[in-house]
Parts: structure tokens; C-alpha cells; sequence
């Protein structure tokens, strides 16, 4: 806007004359112009103030309330800001309640992935000559085992009668983590299945070899099933199929069959990669790309038991449902790689997914890479194949060390002939050290074997980040141990502390966050466990506790005990019996976990500790004991009957309530491998599902604020489809 405008305006005639009397006129249009000024922006504020995108934001309640749009700190929370949310139910609303405006829905208030099925499309119908329909009205076709297996899920392929019968829909959660209901094939009914979990991908990743030519895609050799891969489309994830988090079928294998198929199915767009890629390395050293060989075919089939290999000629079998592969007995394999996905809830443990943040990003210090994948590729002198070879390397400088592990191979420590010269680094060092190891961005790499760790001097620190570890990591002396982002799993202990003959100070701090651990035991002199976002489950040691001390699975307490009993001179039989059991007894009350503080964390298993610090947000599967119950507290955490705690704010169950009783969690799966391992099941009552501090599920995912999102759901419904019966 131009100055002097309405001056302009006038002839020149009364603007000379104005120049001889000093501007008088252009003063006064100069009040007048800054009044239209003002008037102008008014009206250019009323007309943005018309559309979502350009109004001011006072309007936008005015503009939510014309629609009938409700805000509440939980949409705001899930959806965004408020303009967000209004310019969305204009959209969603234009679109008449299709089924893209669904997708749209879900995904705006859960950010889930989901798949939207009108059950009016399932139903079988009389076949009209014009328009016939054959996917609609024939009959059961048993030949194909594939298509059976899919009866009542999502890819169901068969036509169904219609179910008239009376009754509301009852709600049921099915191992697929689908929610489903009775009565819903109807002319009127929409299907709408929310998907928790997550596709991880896992490229190159070496398969654990179990017997002869049996193998795991798990490198821990559990039981675990495949996934498909997740897209890289973020904008048609909600509505492309292949990109839901969902279990692979026989069907998702059929082209990898066929020959140079994976190439021509990139090419032509269907999905971003493979669902499953075999390489296998023979000892002559030659590789076998099992997607492209004419000479070998992939087939699926029931490995629950492991079969007799002589049975099996030019086939590899898979089975998708237990992630286990047997190859053909006539080859002479050396390691097998492959590309797979597999789900889970949450980006904990380790895994192919982004750690950038935690990693370690220090200059001036000694550094290392290792992989396994570049044997004939020119290493400089901080480059090693093997994990012992670079810990050995890093031994001989005063430095602190980061070694990274560049690939998903898996590393057998005990079979290395380095390993005992590494266990006398971590034992043996007279020096304080400071090592890192870590998995790059992106890289799942998994260790087997136990580690001994001693630090002699103060100031000592071992940091794991990202690794997956098949064995126990003992500790003794004054140590700083931080596993960040790892699965350690073993069936007797994933820490424990390391008993000497020599004394030596103890002053132990171990920190856990973002990771997955089998049973701790350690011992509560000087020792501090910190706990945030994880998972110990105690389940698999026969002890059955998750955190405790490990001076009670020592055997020599018995021979103490019956040396003690030799003082007595109790020659009875069941004298001596009966003293033997008190004293054992009293060796293992006598014997505490160390000083604790958790949040956030799932805890499968009994507990046994000193004192705990400080817990919040976390699930107590089995009764907790505390020694030292006047310190300390527990907030907003399940704590089960049978626990002596410290005092308690907002736990549950509250004792106070009628239903206490029928308060405790519900989780799909507490199986290690089991995609829904530790998820809370959504029969869990509503205390515990959104008993959080923020409001959110108690335990391992309360960040995921999966309670909040499904509760939200329908009341976002409500707002955006009103004419919609949720």
C-alpha cells in the first residue's frame, strides 16, 4: 500500500495550490488514509478469518463450535493443535464417510496402521445373469490350504451368510491382535482392525545354527514368527495391505518361487522389498541366492519339531510361524544370511531400528569397526572381523575405546581363541578403563557367550548399546555398567555379580534403559540398579525371581549349611534334616537384591531387594519384597497382595475398592518371541490400562499411549461421522 494514496488521487490542480499553503490538505488526507488503512486490513481479517488455514486463532473454537468439533486436552494431545483437528473433520466430512475417510480417522487419532473392511462385501449373493459375481456365492473350495488358513482374518477370501441373529457385538481379542466381533457380517457393518505392533526389517542378518542344517531366523534360537516387512510409502501405509504389521502366509512366499520375481515385483511397484531372502554360503565358498536358484525350492511347512534332514531333497523349509529353516542335507553350509522382519510393540531390545541419539559421539579417543561381511575387502589398522580382535587392539592403548559393530552377524565369543586373553582384559586390567560397545545405526548384532567384568579401580565403565547378548554379563569391583537398547537373555541370569576369592571394593552402579533382560542377581553391598523403559523377566530361571541376589543359587550355602551342622554333633537323621532346611532357609532371607530404583518397566518374576529408591509406572507380575521399607516409595505402579513395599501413592490394586480383587494385568503373550510379549491386553481393567501418571498404561509401553488412543478413537468418530453407531 502505496503512501499518500488518497493525495494522489486528487488533480493537480488542488495539489499546487496546497504546495503554496504549506500541505494542509495532505495532512488531513494523511488522518483519513490511516483510518482506511485500518478499515482495509479489517475487512482482508474477516475474509481469512472464513477458511481453517488463514484465520487467527481465536476464531477457531467459533469455527470448531459451527462444525459441533469438541477439543480436550487428551485430542489435543493425540491430533495436534486445534486448527489441525478442525481442519481435518472439514476433510474427513467432505468425503461423505468413505472408506479413505476412515483410514484417514484411525490414523489421524491413533496413529495406528489399520485395515477397513464393510463386511457388505463378504456376504454371498444370488448370482444375477448381468452381473455375475463368482467371488460371491460358490462354494468352500478345500484344495487350497493357503486360502483356508484365512478364514475370519482380514484377507479372508470366502463369501459368508448373513448373521441376523440378535445381540450386541462382544468384543474379543484375538492372537493376531485383531479386535473382531460376533454378528458382523451384516449389510451395515464395518470392520475396523487396529494393528499395535510394528514391522522390523532385518537385513543380512546371520540365522542361529541349532543342529546339522537346522536353523532359527532368531539369532537367540527362539521361537519367532516372520513378519512382513514394513513400506516405505508413509503416505499409503494405511490403506496399502502389504504394509500392515501382520504375520507372513504361505501365500506372501508363492513368487519367491519363481525366478528373477523379487526384481520384476520392485519394478513394477507392488511392494518396496522382498518379504523373505535366503543367501547361503557354502564351505567352498560359493553363495546360493535361494529366491533366484532354479535348483532349489522354498517350502513352507510345519517345523514345530525338527524333521529327519534325510527326508529333505532340493527344498528349504520354512516354517513362518516358528521362524525355524532346515536346508537339504547334501549341503555343506558355512553360514546362512537372511533378510526378514519381525514385530514387535515398541522400539526397545534392540534392532533395525534408529539409536542415533544414544549413540557415542567423541572425538580424541581410540575407535573400532567391526564386520563380518567385509572379509575380502581391505581393512586399515582399526578395522577387525571379529569382536575379540578389537577389544584386544583397544587393551593396548590408556585410551577410552568405542567399537562398532557394522553388521547383524552374530558373534560366538567362547569359540574365538582370543576370548581368554579378552577375559583377562575386563579381570586382569590394573588401570581404569572406559569401553563402548555398540551396534551402528540401524544394526542388530548378537554375542554369545559370558562376560566377566572387574573394575579394579575407580572410575571404570562398560557400556553396551544396541547388542543382542545370549549369555550372562557378571560384574564385580567398582564398576559402572550402562546397557542401553540390548536383549540379554539367558536361562540362569542376564547379570549377576561376580564372586571372588580375592577381596576387592565394591562399589557397583549398573543402569538399564530401553532393553530386554532375563533374570538380575546381584548383591545389595554397594550396589546401585537403575531401571527405565524395560523388560526382566524372571519366568525362565526355575527360581522364577526377576531381581534378587545370587548368593542364594550359590552351592556352596549347602556345604556351609552342613558343615554347620557337623558343629552341632545332631547325628539324627531328621534332626540333621530338619536343621539343614532352617539353615538353608536362613542363609537365603538373610540375602537381599541390591538398592533400586525403576520406572516405566514390566517385571516378570518375584523381587527381592534391599531398598527401592523410587519406582513409577511399573507392573509387579509377582509379590515384591522390600527389606528396608522406611526410604523409598512406589507411585502409580501395580503392586500384587503378599508385597511388603514402602508406602504406596495411587497403586493398584487400592485395597479400598470393592473390586480389588479382580484388579491385575492381563498381557498377551509373556512368551519372549512372541510378537505381543509383554503388551497389556485390552481385557486389563481400566485402572491398570490407564493407571499411569500420564494418564496413560502402566508398564513397558505407557509411552505408546495406546489406552489414550483407543479411547479417543471412538469418541473422534463421534465428532467426524455422527451418523456412524460406534
Amino acid at each position: 500500500m502505496t503512501q499518500n494514496r488518497l493525495y494522489e488521487l486528487l488533480p493537480i490542480f488542488y495539489r499546487q495550490r496546497d504546495l503554496d499553503q504549506g500541505f494542509p490538505l495532505l495532512a488531513f488526507l494523511n488522518i483519513m488514509e490511516l483510518e482506511l488503512n485500518i478499515l482495509e486490513q479489517n475487512i482482508e481479517e474477516l475474509y481469512s478469518n472464513w477458511f481453517i488455514e488463514t484465520c487467527e486463532d481465536w476464531v477457531i473454537p467459533y469455527l470448531a463450535t459451527l462444525i459441533g468439533t469438541k477439543f480436550s486436552d487428551q485430542t489435543r494431545h493425540l491430533l495436534g493443535t486445534a486448527r489441525l483437528q478442525v481442519a481435518n473433520t472439514l476433510r474427513n466430512r467432505r468425503r461423505k464417510g468413505t472408506l479413505k475417510s476412515l483410514e484417514n480417522v484411525i490414523y489421524e487419532s491413533t496413529n495406528l496402521p489399520a485395515k477397513i473392511i464393510p463386511y457388505f462385501v463378504k456376504l454371498s449373493i444370488t448370482q444375477n445373469l448381468e452381473n455375475i459375481n463368482l467371488d460371491r456365492g460358490k462354494t468352500l473350495d478345500l484344495h487350497s490350504l493357503n486360502n483356508l488358513e484365512l478364514i475370519n482374518t482380514i484377507n479372508d477370501p470366502f463369501a459368508h451368510t448373513i448373521d441376523i441373529s440378535v445381540g450386541g457385538s462382544n468384543p474379543l481379542l484375538m492372537s493376531n491382535l485383531e479386535i473382531i466381533a460376533h454378528k458382523k457380517y451384516n449389510i451395515y457393518n464395518i470392520g475396523i482392525f487396529l494393528y499395535p505392533l510394528r514391522s522390523f526389517f532385518i537385513q543380512f542378518a546371520q540365522a542361529r545354527h541349532i543342529q546339522d542344517n537346522c536353523y532359527t531366523f532368531n539369532p537367540l534360537g527362539i521361537d519367532s514368527p516372520l513378519f512382513k516387512p514394513p513400506s516405505n510409502n508413509q503416505d499409503n501405509q494405511t490403506s496399502v495391505n502389504n504394509s500392515l504389521p501382520i504375520p507372513l502366509t504361505p501365500s506372501d512366499l508363492q513368487h519367491l518361487t519363481k525366478p528373477n520375481t523379487v526384481s520384476e515385483i520392485l519394478v513394477n511397484g507392488l511392494i518396496d522389498r522382498p518379504p523373505l531372502q535366503i543367501f547361503i554360503f557354502l564351505d567352498n565358498g560359493s553363495v546360493i541366492d535361494v529366491n533366484n536358484d532354479p535348483n532349489l525350492t522354498l517350502q513352507v511347512t510345519d517345523l514345530s519339531k525338527w524333521p529327519n534332514l534325510q527326508e529333505i531333497d532340493n527344498s528349504i523349509c520354512v516354517d513362518l510361524k516358528c521362524g525355524r529353516m532346515v536346508l537339504p542335507a547334501n549341503l555343506k553350509v558355512n553360514k546362512v544370511l537372511v533378510n526378514y522382519a519381525y514385530g514387535f510393540s515398541a522400539e526397545i531390545g534392540g534392532g533395525s531400528y534408529s539409536r542415533r541419539q544414544t549413540l557415542s559421539n567423541v572425538r580424541g579417543i581410540w575407535q573400532g569397526d567391526v564386520s563380518q561381511l567385509m572379509t575380502d575387502a581391505p581393512r586399515d589398522k582399526n578395522s577387525f572381523s571379529s569382536l575379540t580382535e578389537a577389544i584386544q587392539a583397544w587393551s593396548q592403548s590408556d585410551l577410552p575405546g568405542i567399537i562398532s559393530i557394522s553388521d547383524n552377524c552374530i558373534y560366538n565369543l567362547e569359540e574365538d581363541s582370543n576370548f581368554a586373553i579378552i577375559q583377562e582384559v575386563f579381570v586382569e586390567r590394573q588401570t581404569p578403563f572406559s569401553l563402548t560397545i555398540e551396534a551402528a545405526d540401524g544394526c542388530r548384532p548378537c554375542l554369545l557367550g559370558n562376560l566377566n567384568i572387574i573394575g579394579r579401580y575407580s572410575g571404570s565403565k562398560l557400556v553396551l548399546n544396541g547388542l543382542w547378548l545370549n549369555g550372562t554379563i557378571s560384574v564385580a569391583g567398582k564398576l559402572q555398567l550402562v546397557i542401553c537398547h540390548c536383549t540379554v537373555w539367558n536361562k540362569k541370569a542376564a547379570i549377576k555379580t561376580l564372586e571372588l576369592s580375592e577381596n576387592i571394593d565394591v562399589n557397583l552402579e549398573v543402569r538399564i534403559a530401553h532393553s530386554i533382560l532375563s533374570s538380575i542377581y546381584l548383591f545389595s553391598d554397594n550396589t546401585v540398579l537403575d531401571i527405565h523403559n524395560s523388560i526382566i523377566d524372571g519366568s525362565n530361571d526355575r527360581n522364577q525371581y526377576a531381581i534378587a541376589s545370587n548368593k542364594h543359587l550359590n552351592k556352596s550355602i549347602y556345604t556351609n549349611c552342613f558343615l554347620k551342622l557337623l558343629q552341632y554333633k545332631a547325628f539324627s537323621f531328621w534332626w540333621c534334616l530338619i536343621n539343614l532346611v532352617d539353615s538353608i532357609n536362613s542363609e537365603v532371607d538373610n540375602n537381599w537384591g541390591p538398592e533400586t530404583k525403576i520406572e516405566q518397566t514390566t517385571v516378570i518374576g518375584r523381587t527381592k531387594i534391599t531398598m527401592i529408591i523410587a519406582a513409577n509406572s511399573v507392573i509387579f507380575t509377582e509379590p515384591i519384597l522390600v527389606q528396608k521399607r522406611q526410604e523409598g516409595y512406589i507411585s502409580f505402579s501395580y503392586v500384587p497382595s503378599k508385597s511388603k513395599t514402602p508406602s504406596q501413592y495411587r497403586c493398584q490394586p487400592d485395597y479400598s475398592d470393592s473390586r480389588s480383587e479382580l484388579l491385575q494385568p492381563f498381557f498377551v503373550s509373556r512368551i519372549y518371541g512372541n510378537p505381543g510379549y509383554a503388551q497389556l491386553s485390552y481385557m486389563t481393567p481400566i485402572e491398570i490400562f490407564r493407571g499411569a501418571e500420564n494418564g496413560s498404561q502402566m508398564g513397558i509401553l505407557g509411552n505408546l499411549s495406546l489406552s489414550e488412543k483407543l479411547t479417543n478413537l471412538q469418541a473422534v468418530f463421534q465428532d467426524n461421522f455422527p451418523a456412524i453407531n460406534t
